[in-house]
């Protein structure tokens, strides 16, 4: 029988982060899932960590992959659950997590069933109920949805164009595709680890965004978006000149005040 769930990780040289990522899974208290690590061939010992994890429901290989992109993808040719869901090495999934998330998804294993993420030492929560005009803006944590199997038959897999935000552009196509459901789940689904490969720039998704935004979620999203960005750079400027102009205004203070003193 297939599991409910199938939990990804990639691995690149990442040492006892593996561990600690599994024990979070362990302590689900919850078995309806597979485990499935996708390392990049690592050479810090990661392999002899993973091999030493006698469980049959973790199942790992290890080749050279072209990126983080590329093994996920990878894990999606093999995974075997209805709802995929991509948790990073050093990425902890919350307490009773899987429990609370699976009367929760839908029939269709078409859809994307999300919550929040607890972003890294601070444990601010991140983020809401998105739109389409939000997701344009801030993405969707990675480490917080669960895609149904049937998502990546509609819209493909992750672009390897985008060496770090393809998972910004596949959820542009998610929420842009019609017959995908998507559901949010008004809970904290897992511990980001800030400071990831998520956290660096990716050139080439920022100069196809606009276009990306257009085409897949529609030229009325797109109009609103470009809306969006005037009315911010519009609030911004006088902010700027405020800036500018504060410091000028701190040092004839300091003047006055020393005047005074001086009883001029």
């Amino acid at each position: 029988m297939k599991p409910l769930f199938t939990i990804i990780s990639t691995t690149f040289n990442c040492g006892d982060k593996i561990n600690r990522t599994w024990e979070s899974l362990v302590g689900q208290k919850f078995d309806d899932f597979e485990y499935m690590v996708v390392d990049g061939n690592s050479k810090d010992g990661t392999q002899d960590r993973l091999a030493a994890m006698k469980d049959p429901r973790i199942h790992w290989f290890s080749e050279p992959d072209k990126g983080i992109y590329d093994a996920m993808n990878k894990g999606i040719g093999r995974a075997n659950g209805r709802f995929l869901f991509f948790l990073g090495a050093g990425d902890l999934m919350l307490p009773g997590v899987l429990q609370k998330m699976a009367p929760q998804l839908p029939a269709t294993n078409a859809a994307l069933v999300y919550g929040n993420v607890v972003m890294g030492a601070d444990g601010s929560i991140y983020d809401g109920r998105f739109t389409k005009l939000k997701l344009c803006c801030r993405n969707i944590c990675h480490q917080a949805i669960f895609y149904g199997s049937d998502v990546f038959k509609l819209v493909g897999n992750y672009d390897l164009k985008y060496r770090i935000l393809a998972d910004w552009a596949f959820n542009f196509k998610c929420f842009g595709e019609a017959r995908i459901e998507k559901k949010f789940v008004p809970i904290s689904i897992a511990m980001f680890e800030a400071g990831g490969v998520s956290s660096g720039g990716d050139r080439m998704f920022e100069a196809d965004k606009m276009a990306l935004i257009q085409n897949l979620l529609g030229k009325a999203t797109c109009k609103r978006y470009k809306i969006h960005l005037w009315k911010e750079r519009v609030m911004a400027e006088p902010k700027q000149k405020m800036k500018r102009l504060i410091p000028r205004a701190v040092l004839n203070a300091k003047r006055q005040i020393s005047d005074q003193i001086a009883g001029r």
